[in-house]
Formats: C-alpha cells, sequence, structure tokens
C-alpha cells in the first residue's frame, strides 16, 4: 500500500498510476530533448512525477517481493538513513566495489524462503481464495 494525499492507494490502483506516469513522462519526453529544454513548470513538473515513479515502484516491488523489501526498507545499503535497519552493510576490501545490485549478494537460504513466502503469500493464497472461495488460509 502506498499513502498519498491521506488515502491508501492499493496495488491495482496503484498500477495503474504507475501506468499514466509512464504516458506522460513519456509524451514529455518525445516534446523535449533535454529538461534545459524545457519550460520551468514542465521541468518542475517532470522531476516530481520521476520522484513520484521511482517511490511507486519501489512500493509495487515491495509488495509482491519480500526480498526486495527488506532489503530495500530494513537494509543498511539501501536504506542508510533508517536508525532501526536489522540487516547490515556488507564489507567489501579496497578493491571491490558493493555490487550494483545488493540483492546478489544476500544468502541463497534467504533467497530461497523469501521465493517460497512470496509464492504462498501471493500464488497458493489467491488460488486457494479462487478455488476454495476462503477468505484466510
Amino acid at each position: 500500500m502506498a499513502w498519498e494525499n491521506g488515502e491508501w492507494i492499493g496495488y491495482d490502483d496503484r498500477q495503474h498510476k504507475i501506468e499514466e506516469i509512464n504516458e506522460i513522462i513519456t509524451l514529455i519526453d518525445a516534446e523535449y530533448t533535454s529538461a534545459e529544454d524545457m519550460p520551468v513548470e514542465i521541468a518542475q513538473d517532470y522531476f516530481e512525477l520521476i520522484e513520484k515513479l521511482e517511490r511507486y515502484n519501489r512500493i509495487h516491488r515491495g509488495e509482491r517481493d519480500l526480498l526486495y523489501f527488506e532489503y530495500e526498507y530494513f537494509g543498511e545499503d539501501l536504506n542508510p538513513e533508517n536508525s532501526g535497519n536489522w540487516i547490515p552493510s556488507y564489507v567489501f576490501d579496497s578493491e571491490s566495489k558493493p555490487p550494483s545490485n545488493v540483492l546478489g549478494n544476500t544468502p541463497s537460504f534467504h533467497r530461497e524462503i523469501c521465493v517460497l513466502m512470496d509464492e504462498v503469500s501471493y500464488v497458493k493464497h489467491s488460488y486457494i481464495n479462487k478455488v476454495k472461495g476462503w477468505r484466510y488460509l
């Protein structure tokens, strides 16, 4: 869920907003070759839309990808401003750089258990609800 303007935005509504924002950004990109060519108001709106799109995409992915959610919101590498992080920063020696994809360094067991939990939460749970008419597992 995403909180915006005093209301929660669910997955489907957020997907619709992501598509709308992408369309607007595409139209602006087609009209202007760079931000310097844009009128000030359009440039401001453009960068606000990009920021909103990035936020929605983070929330959207985190809602269905537990491993990503954990590292994005509770990992020191991706969220250093959070004082309550429980996933420490990876230590890299002077010759190696942090990977562009921090999730690539997660322990394999952690990846496996998160995939199973995602499947139970979103695939099997939805299937059981449709087939059995159950509201909860």
